[in-house]
C-alpha cells in the first residue's frame, strides 16, 4: 500500500484535465504508459481506493495537517 500511495520518480507526471478533454489527452499519450488515477469531486474527503478496496477516506484538512506538521516549526 505504501508503494501505491507514495511511489514517485522523475519520469512520472500527474495531469489534471476536465472530463470533456480526457479522450483527447489519451490520444496525445497513445503508445505511452498512461492510466487515469481518479477524478475531482465536491466531497470534503480524499478517497483513494485500490479497485473497490478503500485505502484512504479522510478530510482534506486532516491530510494537509499530517503532511504539513513536520514542517510547522512555529
Amino acid at each position: 500500500v505504501t508503494e501505491f500511495l507514495f511511489s514517485e520518480s522523475n519520469t512520472r507526471f500527474v495531469i489534471e484535465v476536465e472530463p470533456r478533454f480526457q479522450s483527447q489527452l489519451e490520444k496525445l499519450f497513445e503508445g505511452q504508459p498512461f492510466i487515469p488515477l481518479g477524478r475531482v469531486s465536491a466531497s470534503e474527503n480524499v478517497q483513494i481506493r485500490n479497485g473497490h478496496q478503500p485505502l484512504v477516506d479522510l478530510p482534506w484538512s486532516q491530510l494537509f495537517q499530517a503532511w504539513h506538521s513536520p514542517l510547522d516549526w512555529a
